[in-house]
């Protein structure tokens, strides 16, 4: 069987903060905290450093409800059916986006603060067992945003989203959001100069839909991780 791997890390409250923001020309990306390089490390004469977007296509930049249960703090179950709704279209057709999200609500326990259980990744399990499917899903300790990075590239590369649960980053605390991808530079010495990190769909009531969030890697502390292996 193809090993598939989904990430997810987690978030206790669903928190977006208003953030120092530019909104990009010519697309609709927005640039949490990419600031200017100083002087120290402009690259050398002639070098010109190039943003590398890498981004998983087909995923749905769903929004957390105006209506219904806990409408606008559902964070976890809005990001978490996203990724399972992709896996829909990808082989596994009984995931549903709006059934997964009431099904994971229920299965997390969850209220205005967060989930409620004391195994995030077991409340994952049930609502994949109900399908009739069998993932492993395995969890790993909270740590900075740039640890991930080798996980998280992979999965990108694999066409495989992750979910992160952020604790602090730029403009957001305690919030879990769909990773579309990552960005590096070119030339590969602008990567050392510039810094790497995520691409995000924000699943915040009233964020533009398909609106790219960029946060540096080494600018997140992330508060859980998951992995779903079918």
């Amino acid at each position: 069987m193809k090993k598939i791997t989904v990430i997810l890390t987690l978030l206790m409250v669903c928190t977006a903060l208003t953030f120092n923001a530019t909104l990009a020309q010519g697309d609709r990306s927005i640039e949490a905290n990419l600031q200017p390089m100083p002087t120290s490390t402009v690259p050398p004469l002639g070098v010109q450093c190039q943003r590398i977007e890498h981004l998983v296509s087909g995923m749905i930049d769903r929004k957390q409800t105006a209506s219904g249960p806990y409408l606008g703090t559902t964070c976890l179950p809005t990001a978490g059916a996203s990724v399972l709704e992709y896996w829909g279209a990808h082989g596994y057709p009984n995931l549903t986006y709006a059934e997964e999200r009431m099904s994971l609500i229920s299965a997390l326990d969850w209220h205005h603060s967060g989930p409620h259980v004391d195994c995030i990744a077991c409340a994952f399990d049930q609502v994949i067992d109900a399908n009739g499917y069998s993932f492993s899903v395995e969890d790993h300790p909270s740590a900075t945003g740039d640890t991930y990075w080798d996980t998280i590239v992979q999965a990108i590369q694999n066409g495989q989203p992750p979910v992160m649960w952020i604790l602090d980053a730029p403009g957001y605390h305690q919030h879990a959001m769909t990773v579309i991808g990552y960005y590096d530079w070119t030339p590969q010495a602008c990567n050392d100069l510039r810094g790497v990190g995520y691409i995000f769909f924000d699943n915040t009531m009233g964020t533009p839909v398909n609106q790219k969030i960029l946060i540096p890697a080494e600018d997140i502390n992330a508060g859980y991780l998951l992995t779903l292996n079918p």
